[in-house]
């Protein structure tokens, strides 16, 4: 499904000057599981890929500038979270809670997007968030902070606000992997991350962080690959990158299987199976990382 944003081509620079006013929708995402993704043809995964996040092309551009993260790495994030949206994640919307991860970007509001300033407060649209609820018996003033909750949630359901938080958390998850660059998780993938340079062109940071010695990987797609399986998992559950409990990349799992052992009863294989630490955070990783490998092989995003 194709974008029908009128205003997809602005940018939050955009808004701040004043040139634009961004409106929230009531719903911002669409029921999808990475089982019916990655059953499509390879012509209709990159026309979804496409059709969810290309017309943003000026807001990912901004972003990546301002945060020296590649285009194709926020694409790449964000399109892992539309790929895994289920009825739960509309309903929290349309009920406007503040529990939960809101927007493309699946951006936990308290945990995330206010503990680390991923999301702006435009105080103009804060000032006319309600301060009071009606009820059958009385008038219930409404906490400052729960009404920046409820600011930030709906912020989080513009593509452009989406964009930017990712690429904050993804700047800042880089750099939590810079500081633990021996702990399993990065070990598993040979990460080494560069020191982000001063001076940077919007060409040069394309390629951060998957050139040849940053990352595993024979050439520049498997290594954007393993870019994307590693900072997806971290974006599910960042306690990944600072465990010492050691375990597989799934994509490596995928690739060369190890033999079941012989004797086990089906119920062993499924306790082995869920007692593997980080089970969600990998699987999430898994995906990204193939959609990292879509996005490279369709040559989206450069």
């Amino acid at each position: 499904m194709k974008t029908t944003d009128p205003h997809c081509k602005f940018t939050l620079e955009d808004e701040k000057a004043g040139r634009v006013k961004f409106k929230p929708p009531k719903v911002s995402v669409e029921r999808m599981d990475t089982d019916t993704l990655f059953g499509m043809s390879d012509r209709e995964r990159k026309s979804w890929y496409q059709g969810k996040i290309s017309n943003y092309d000026n807001q990912l551009t901004e972003s990546s500038i301002k945060n020296k993260i590649p285009k194709k790495l926020i694409a790449a994030i964000i399109l892992n979270e539309l790929a895994d949206i289920q009825l739960a994640d509309q309903i929290q919307e349309q009920l406007d809670l503040t529990d939960g991860s809101f927007g493309p970007a699946q951006m936990q509001v308290f945990d995330t997007a206010l503990k680390y300033g991923h999301v702006d407060i435009i105080q103009s649209q804060l000032s006319s968030t309600p301060k009071t609820i009606i009820t059958p018996r009385r008038v219930v003033s409404i906490p400052e902070n729960s009404r920046i909750a409820i600011h930030i949630s709906h912020r989080l359901r513009i593509m452009q606000v989406a964009i930017e938080a990712v690429a904050r958390e993804t700047n800042r998850l880089l750099n939590l992997m810079r500081a633990n660059i021996l702990k399993p998780w990065q070990k598993e993938h040979s990460l080494n991350p560069p020191p982000v340079p001063k001076k940077t062109t919007s060409k040069s940071i394309q390629s951060m962080y998957y050139e040849k010695g940053q990352i595993g990987g024979a050439d520049k797609t498997t290594r954007f690959m393993y870019l994307c399986e590693t900072v997806s998992a971290a974006y599910n559950s960042p306690d990944i990158i600072i465990t010492s409990k050691e375990f597989k990349s799934p994509i490596k799992e995928a690739m060369n299987p190890a033999p079941e052992p012989e004797s086990e009863s089906p119920l062993q294989q499924w306790i082995r199976h869920y007692k593997k630490p980080y089970k969600n955070a990998r699987a999430h990783g898994g995906n990204g990382g193939m959609i990292g490998s879509d996005i490279a092989n369709f040559e989206l995003f450069k």
